[in-house]
């Protein structure tokens, strides 16, 4: 099957499909759809000829839409800048519109927390009515691997009449193969060459923090409290975004942090004595940390800039999984809202001979050995992955880092010695599948759009 893309306009060779005519800035160059097609080894054409006749029954003809965040709350923006003539075969069931972003940060929130992107898969339904899009067949993939069922609640909570549903959702992420993809070949053999071997530690635990958020800030938060930082190595760069960091802690977040002493405190009748007096202790150290925090680097200063997106995603030191047990992963949220998205930051650990525990979504771990991978139950009570609360996977995952920094030295290296099996089926795992499951995933949702 051939897949043909339909561009209103294509400028540097990036897809500008619901921009303005002549618009080139602004635009955050994701890993992109053609790439994606192209490593997948996907034969596709490129059609910009708004005459285009649609005649060939055989291929699969798209009209991508990249999301990329500035335009996350604006999708009347979108629709205003589709053409009439492509609109028309759209609405005529020629041409299929796909909305695209195969990484974290799309949730629907299904749970009903507040965001700042809360409302947007409302407002893209509505758009795409008011529009007069309710005939054309639209499918949205995001990075949520629970985006299925999720848009299923979402549908349901926000009684989406069948008309202005999408014809199907998909949850594909791009981020192992994004990590695999860029890893250096050098490094790959290096570490082929340390395979059964049992590496001198010197660290507990490797956590890296680039962009501020408030999951790490009640972690970083954490580590300062019960002083697990100065023997382990700990990443706090405090960036908004990719090169753009920050000295003092933005006024929004003081508004978090009034908010969670609203919530600890109304749930504080149905908290255990031990839950009461930790978070409230939590409370007590994170106002004071936010006031007083300052950046932590580990290999790089704070003036060094990424030149491409990419780079803080795919950017690895080999000395610091080589120093230190485990990862002390901090996913791009908790994911309250329902979502469950599985990035670069958890796979580094897998493609570098590392146990992990992770602070994220819940289900985390379940969804790493849904993808063949092996877990770590000889370090950590995994239980964490269960909880459905938020604060209680940080109090959770706090306590079995803890835990596993008071083991005496050898106590801590008979424990990596014993995953050693583990840690080798990871790695191979990782370098001999990947790119086939990143392949077959697209290849398999093709064919589902194609014939549905």
């Amino acid at each position: 099957m051939i897949v043909n893309l339909f561009y209103d306009q294509k400028i540097d060779g990036q897809n500008y499909n619901g921009f303005p005519i002549g618009y080139k800035d602004d635009i955050e160059p994701l890993m992109n759809f053609e790439s994606n097609l192209t490593e997948a080894e996907i034969k596709f054409n490129v059609i910009t000829d708004k005459n285009h006749k649609i005649t060939d029954d055989q291929s699969l003809n798209l009209y991508v839409i990249e999301l990329v965040r500035h335009k996350y709350a604006q999708p009347d923006y979108i629709f205003q800048n589709i053409s009439m003539e492509f609109k028309h075969l759209m609405t005529t069931k020629k041409l299929k519109l796909m909305f695209y972003f195969p990484d974290a940060g799309l949730d629907l929130d299904v749970m009903g927390n507040s965001t700042d992107l809360q409302h947007w898969c409302l407002n893209l339904h509505q758009c795409a009515s008011q529009y007069g899009f309710d005939s054309a067949q639209k499918y949205l993939v995001t990075g949520d691997c629970l985006l299925p069922q999720n848009y299923q609640r979402f549908i349901n909570q926000n009684k989406i009449l069948p008309q202005h549903q999408f014809s199907r959702v998909f949850g594909f992420s791009y981020n192992d193969y994004l990590y695999y993809s860029n890893l250096s070949k050098g490094y790959a053999g290096q570490y082929a060459d340390q395979l059964g071997q049992v590496p001198m530690k010197t660290k507990n635990f490797l956590c890296y923090n680039y962009k501020l958020a408030m999951h790490r800030l009640m972690l970083i938060s954490e580590l300062h409290r019960f002083d697990l930082i100065q023997d382990s190595l700990v990443s706090w760069n405090m960036a908004l975004t990719q090169n753009s960091y920050i000295k003092h802690l933005p006024a929004d977040y003081y508004e978090m942090l009034r908010e969670m002493h609203q919530d600890v405190n109304s749930a504080h009748s149905e908290m255990t004595s031990e839950d009461q007096e930790y978070f409230s202790a939590l409370l007590d150290h994170l106002h004071w940390y936010a006031k007083n925090m300052k950046p932590i680097y580990l290999d790089w200063p704070e003036n060094l800039h990424f030149n491409q997106p990419t780079g803080v995603a795919v950017h690895f030191n080999p000395q610091h999984y080589a120093s230190s047990y485990f990862s002390l992963v901090t996913e791009t949220g908790l994911c309250e809202g329902g979502s469950l998205h599985i990035t670069e930051k958890i796979f580094k650990p897998l493609a570098h001979g590392h146990p992990l525990i992770v602070l994220g979504a819940r289900h985390s771990l379940m969804q790493l050995r849904r993808l063949g991978y092996e877990t770590f139950p000889e370090f950590f009570d995994e239980s964490y992955d269960d909880l459905t609360d938020g604060g209680a996977r940080v109090k959770a995952v706090v306590q079995q880092v803890m835990a596993f920094c008071r083991l005496t030295k050898k106590e801590k290296d008979q424990k990596f010695a014993l995953v050693q099996p583990k840690l080798e089926h990871n790695w191979h795992h990782f370098r001999n599948t990947t790119k086939t499951r990143f392949s077959q995933r697209l290849q398999e949702m093709f064919m589902q759009i194609y014939l549905n």
